[in-house]
């Protein structure tokens, strides 16, 4: 089981969707755990992010349990919740992006 506060989690999130590292080993290896495990969404919103799980098949079936099981369901539905708020930021950037240079 893994905790921490809700501010280190959110920079993980976003670490998750921007593909930063050089939070710290730990928080770094969370990134790419939760990465793992949402591959096709980073994948759909063309998320740098991606590139920390690139090299990884997207339905690895025991993945899942072994990142819930490592981490606490609770800390990981709290990331994927935040990894998700900053998918639409980063989804708006882009689109807001795209439509500027038209």
């Amino acid at each position: 089981m893994f905790d921490s506060d809700r501010h280190t989690l959110d920079r993980v999130a976003q670490a998750v969707v921007t593909g930063e590292r050089g939070l710290d080993d730990i928080f770094d290896r969370m990134a790419d755990d939760v990465a793992s495990l949402m591959i096709n969404r980073l994948a759909a919103f063309d998320a740098q992010g991606l590139g920390r799980v690139a090299h990884l098949t997207w339905n690895d079936p025991v993945r899942r349990q072994k990142v819930i099981d490592h981490y606490g369901e609770r800390v990981i539905q709290a990331i994927l919740i935040r990894v998700e708020k900053h998918l639409a930021a980063y989804g708006r950037e882009a689109t807001d992006g795209r439509a500027q240079s038209r």
